[in-house]
């Protein structure tokens, strides 16, 4: 198994490369088996997805391509795939439904919490801005949420005595043990673990491929190097810095990829 890793300097750069991926000959892969492709935006999705299709399959000089049993989504795909196809509608910490439970906290204690209701204008915009919070922790501060889980306190890891951080702590707190299941970055943690360590679980793709993106998330970049260990992986980074591009190129040398 595979992790390739290549930089181009725009996002028109990524068309061929995906059309390459998507028409690559392998007979281990089943005819109906559908391919992934991870891109940034809605706006790359709708951009890129007929540029795929003028070129899957058409004739020399007639517009005739298709794009077909290919599922584009965004980085949150790589949460679907790692957890088995967990969507936001069964999933206890989607935005939507730690928004209720935050407000529900908020209203039984509202004396302590108070404040953030003035802040933001009330108690529901309240709960769904740390909601939105709380979710980009999970994303980009996994190590954070995993020590809130571990009951430390924030001011453990961040070593300093921030009483605005320990306050998002403790109602963190709450807002687990209202939910009652381990967090993302925990559960996490944890599957990619067992990927290591275990057979190839029968819902993972067979290949995978991330295109456009200018960042990833420490979460994605997590998921990433753990499924690259049972199945192939390939990443194209947009970056028009050439010096960025070469530093990145180095360090990723560096790493145990090819």
């Amino acid at each position: 198994m595979t992790l390739r890793v290549r930089f181009v300097s725009s996002v028109n750069d990524v068309v061929e490369p995906v059309v390459e991926y998507l028409t690559v000959n392998d007979p281990s892969l089943d005819l109906f088996e559908p391919q992934y492709l991870i891109v940034p935006t809605a706006g790359v999705k709708a951009w890129l997805a007929p540029q795929i299709a003028s070129r899957l399959g058409a004739t020399d000089g007639v517009n005739d391509g298709v794009l077909m049993n290919v599922r584009i989504g965004y980085a949150g795909m790589l949460n679907s795939i790692l957890r088995g196809g967990i969507t936001d509608e069964h999933d206890p910490w989607s935005i939507e439904h730690m928004t209720m439970a935050l407000l529900h906290i908020l209203t039984n204690d509202s004396s302590n919490y108070s404040n953030l209701a003035a802040k933001h204008g009330g108690k529901l915009r309240a709960a769904r801005a740390l909601a939105d919070r709380f979710d980009r922790y999970a994303a980009r501060r996994p190590s954070l949420i995993r020590y809130w889980e571990r009951a430390h306190s924030a001011n453990e890891l961040l070593g300093a005595d921030n009483a605005q951080v320990e306050c998002q702590h403790l109602l963190w707190r709450q807002l687990r043990s209202q939910i009652g299941v381990p967090s993302w970055p925990a559960r996490t943690e944890q599957l990619c673990k067992q990927l290591a360590s275990t057979e190839i679980p029968s819902h993972l793709p067979r290949k995978l491929m991330v295109a456009g993106m200018g960042t990833l998330s420490v979460s994605a970049i997590e998921i990433i190097s753990a499924l690259s260990k049972v199945i192939d992986v390939e990443v194209i980074c947009v970056n028009p810095s050439p010096y960025l591009s070469t530093e990145w190129k180095n360090q990723h040398s560096q790493m145990p990829v090819t």
